[in-house]
């Protein structure tokens, strides 16, 4: 977490033995010239592997001065989460 760049989307998942697995939201793939994808973030599931999941959606970070702003979304097209389900992130 400390390692975030303000400004910048990240997908998150929490696992139930409350560990965090964080990479860049990529809404659009880059493609080279041969239309292949050369760059994409691992989505909800591969950042879980096979570990079962608490919570998982977008995390947005920002810094205003010396403090720090996260925004939670329940973001996730694999898991579907419920907005309850980021109470453990928050937590975290």
């Amino acid at each position: 977490m400390k390692k975030l760049v303000p400004g910048q989307t990240y997908n998150f998942v929490l696992t139930l033995d409350y560990k965090v697995f964080i990479s860049y939201n990529q809404r659009h793939k880059l493609k080279n010239e041969f239309a292949k994808t050369v760059l994409c973030s691992p989505n909800h599931t591969l950042l879980a592997g096979n570990n079962p999941v608490l919570s998982a959606g977008v995390i947005n970070y920002y810094r205003i001065g010396k403090k720090k702003l996260f925004i939670l979304s329940c973001s996730s097209g694999h898991f579907h989460p419920l907005p309850e389900a980021l109470i453990p992130m928050k937590n975290f």
